[in-house]
């Protein structure tokens, strides 16, 4: 008998920003480092014989769990990679939505499913069960560990219980750094357990909260502002600053739209634009041009009061990493007033740390690290 034990990878930048992840290679968050942590603490003391992880830095973190648990090496295998998405690498979900809605509705719902120019489910369960039953064979009669990503799993939990590629609806998506166990005998896969997370308890999953009158978690999608928009984006510097100091006193409005104007002048996309469906939701104003290399200046991070409370704030700040990597940047910098207690928070939470004190305002340094798209 050869038991194989099933994890998904811990929470990564895709799962919180809420951006299309298949073959781009993000790193886990602060929680998912927790997470892997938990599962760590979980593992100790089981018994297993090989590691083998999705060659996605995602997997390969998450699979630090049972490397160090059990003292293993990990080994990267290309065919437990996560479903490719294609042209939507890295798109936010809202972004997908507004490209393509109905394709974006019914996400991996059926084998021939596939983003624009990329393999499908079909494709992807034939690549991921050719990896299983290569490994199996390999370590028969062992204990085995895979660490691979929610779509693939589905794909090799479609196989395992049921051999059959039309059966891949019926199969339930796994929890991030969740622990599933099947064991395999005589041609047999038998389910021992699926999805196990309650090393997680203290760190679950962060989701977005539906707005009012609707059960779906919200999506932001992005476009850069035309100069014709210039006084619209003015306004919403304008109810940035009356929110953090109770009015719009001290707020030169023209002088904003002066600055906006230069910014926009020397980028197009140094004013992006965040929608909620049709409706506008917040901005995010960058200087691609401050006094230090590398570094990428969030002059205006905002979202309309409407839409705060959410959790849409992280999709507007995955957009600002977006646009530091495309930018070949490897730091963001903000400043935040310090009676901006809730933003200073937030800033902390995602990875900011405060490089100087300017006296009324906190100058805050994130580091950017360099992600691509495997091949």
């Amino acid at each position: 008998m050869t038991r194989i034990f099933i994890i998904r990878h811990a929470e990564a930048e895709g799962n919180i920003f809420r951006r299309a992840h298949g073959w781009y290679n993000a790193p886990l968050t602060e929680n998912g480092l927790k997470q892997v942590e938990n599962l760590k603490n979980r593992l100790i003391g089981e018994h297993i014989d090989v590691i083998y992880s999705s060659d996605l830095r995602r997997t390969m973190q998450t699979a630090a769990a049972p490397s160090r648990a059990c003292g293993l090496e990990i080994i990267p295998e290309k065919g437990l990679r996560e479903l490719a998405m294609g042209d939507w690498e890295n798109l936010s979900w809202g972004d997908c939505y507004h490209i393509d809605y109905e394709l974006t509705a019914h996400f991996a719902d059926n084998p021939d499913w596939r983003a624009p120019n990329t393999e499908s489910v079909r494709e992807m369960y034939e690549r991921t069960g050719e990896a299983l039953f290569r490994i199996l064979e390999r370590h028969e009669g062992q204990t085995v560990c895979l660490v691979s990503h929610s779509v693939a799993i589905r794909a090799l939990m479609t196989r395992m219980l049921y051999n059959d590629i039309e059966k891949f609806a019926d199969v339930k998506m796994v929890g991030n750094a969740s622990l599933s166990l099947f064991e395999y005998e005589n041609g047999v896969f038998t389910p021992i357990f699926i999805s196990s997370n309650e090393h997680n308890a203290g760190n679950p999953l962060f989701l977005s909260k539906p707005m009012p009158g609707s059960d779906e978690r919200p999506n932001l999608w992005f476009r850069n502002a035309e100069p014709s928009e210039v006084d619209f984006a003015a306004s919403l510097w304008k109810d940035a600053w009356k929110a953090v100091h109770r009015s719009g006193f001290g707020f030169d409005e023209a002088a904003a739209r002066e600055t906006l104007a230069t910014y926009l002048s020397r980028r197009p996309d140094a004013i992006r634009l965040a929608f909620c469906g049709n409706e506008p939701a917040g901005i995010v104003v960058f200087d691609h041009e401050p006094n230090e290399a590398g570094v990428l200046h969030i002059v205006l991070f905002m979202l309309r009061e409407k839409f705060r409370g959410h959790g849409l704030a992280l999709q507007l700040f995955g957009e600002c990493m977006t646009m530091a990597r495309l930018a070949g940047k490897s730091t963001l910098r903000l400043r935040v007033a310090k009676k901006n207690r809730k933003a200073y928070d937030f800033y902390t939470k995602n990875g900011c740390y405060e490089v100087f004190d300017e006296g009324q305002d906190v100058l805050m340094k994130r580091d950017v690290l360099p992600v691509d798209v495997l091949k």
